[in-house]
């Protein structure tokens, strides 16, 4: 039963862990986003320093990923990198696995602390036009980073809930949750995995040399 348009998300989350062999999975608005505050949370808890630390990101990806974390204050370097299927974002164990969606995947990722950060965009194996997700076994991590994609709130709360009864427990977040519209879809289409396309690794070889662009 559906109580708030929210459960849809949650639903779709446990049908993600379900196919991917992850113990926790957190949607949220693009597979960038996601690896921006997966990042941001280990700033927080001191895994990583965003202050001093540098992140080396393949000067063959997504332009959005170097872009992203260059606005958001962190000091990128774009380095040679002939990844496939996925790559390790700086020193973290963050993984870009944006092309990467496939059952079982668990598997790929034996990294103890790995939060994998896939897309849903629309020419993904599995397409809900945008979207994404980060895919991880930490409970504490992931207790965390299911707040901070909600403005740093539990999702399914009114407004009145958070700020009068809950407001001291509401933390720093970010407004790049998954819509539950796209959940649904999301849903269904994991419902009938028979008909998503078959699964391939991409490699570095499909994306332009960003090092190229003044911007970087």
């Amino acid at each position: 039963m559906i109580d708030n348009n929210m459960d849809f998300v949650d639903i779709f989350e446990q049908k993600i862990c379900e196919y991917t062999g992850f113990k926790y999975a957190v949607c949220v608005d693009c597979c960038t986003n996601g690896i921006i505050v997966s990042l941001e949370l280990l700033n927080r808890i001191k895994k990583v320093n965003k202050t001093i630390d540098i992140i080396e990101i393949p000067k063959q990806t997504y332009m959005s990923v170097p872009m992203s974390l260059k606005l958001h204050g962190w000091n990128v370097k774009l380095v040679k990198n002939n990844w496939k299927q996925s790559y390790r974002i700086g020193n973290t164990p963050i993984f870009d696995a944006a092309t990467d969606f496939h059952e079982g995947m668990r598997n790929d990722y034996t990294e103890k602390e790995a939060i994998v950060c896939v897309s849903f965009q629309q020419k993904k194996r599995l397409s809900l036009g945008k979207g994404g997700v980060m895919l991880l076994d930490d409970k504490l991590l992931y207790n965390k980073l299911k707040r901070m994609v909600h403005d740093g709130r539990y999702s399914h709360m009114s407004h009145n809930e958070e700020v009068n009864d809950f407001g001291n427990s509401i933390i720093l977040g970010y407004h790049c949750y998954m819509e539950p519209e796209k959940a649904a879809i999301g849903i269904t289409k994991l419902n009938q995995k028979e008909f998503l396309p078959q699964y391939t690794k991409h490699t570095y070889k499909e994306y332009p040399d960003l090092s190229k662009l003044k911007i970087f």
